[in-house]
């Protein structure tokens, strides 16, 4: 029973983030980001913005390969050889 309390913590559909570690580890990283960006004046950016809420929504990727073929039936042809030829059917078309 304790696994799947487990499990279901890690499958959420959106959190709140409300530890102040965590919005100080979030600031960081944004500052990281906004100092990365060459040629801008918004250095340290994650420090001069305030957060009203926070929430975490999870993305997942998803890969989907598809395999599938082509086939394409042709009426078979061949060069004659002085053999019989073959009475054409009715309904068939040239």
């Amino acid at each position: 029973m304790e696994e799947i309390k487990e499990a279901l913590n890690l499958i959420f559909e959106e959190k709140e983030i409300t530890n102040p570690e965590r919005l100080k580890a979030i600031k960081k990283r944004i500052s990281e980001w906004s100092n990365s960006i060459p040629h801008h004046n918004l250095t340290d950016l994650g420090e001069k913005i305030e957060f009203l809420s926070v929430k975490e929504i999870p993305s997942y990727e998803i890969i989907l390969l598809t395999l599938y073929q082509k086939r394409e039936l042709k009426k078979g042809m061949r060069i004659y050889q002085n053999e019989p030829i073959p009475p054409k059917l009715i309904d068939e078309k040239m």
